[in-house]
């Protein structure tokens, strides 16, 4: 009987709902991703493939990974991941 408790509860913690597109972390990290892409296009074009590269990457993994997570994550565990992704684009951020 506990089982099926403990099963139905983490049943319940999943995230649902219509589409990762829905979250706002998920449509701010979009927002940011277009920032970057305007920002990195006048950059040199000798950075094309250093730093323009490495910045639009890391924009573009915060809210890939978000997508990714949306599914098959808890609450709890898709917050994590959107927290580590804006640390390490926070990250990149610095070293430029």
């Amino acid at each position: 009987m506990d089982d099926c408790r403990a099963l139905k509860l983490k049943q319940e913690d999943n995230v649902t709902g219509a589409s990762f597109r829905d979250l706002v972390v998920w449509q701010r990290a979009i927002q940011l991703t277009i920032a970057i892409y305007k920002l990195t296009s006048s950059f040199p074009s000798a950075e094309r493939f250093g730093l323009t590269g490495q910045l639009r990457r890391a924009a573009v993994s915060v809210a890939s990974n978000i997508a990714e997570g949306y599914g098959k994550s808890t609450r709890g565990n898709l917050l994590q991941i959107a927290i580590l992704r804006w640390v390490n684009l926070f990250r990149i951020y610095l070293t430029a």
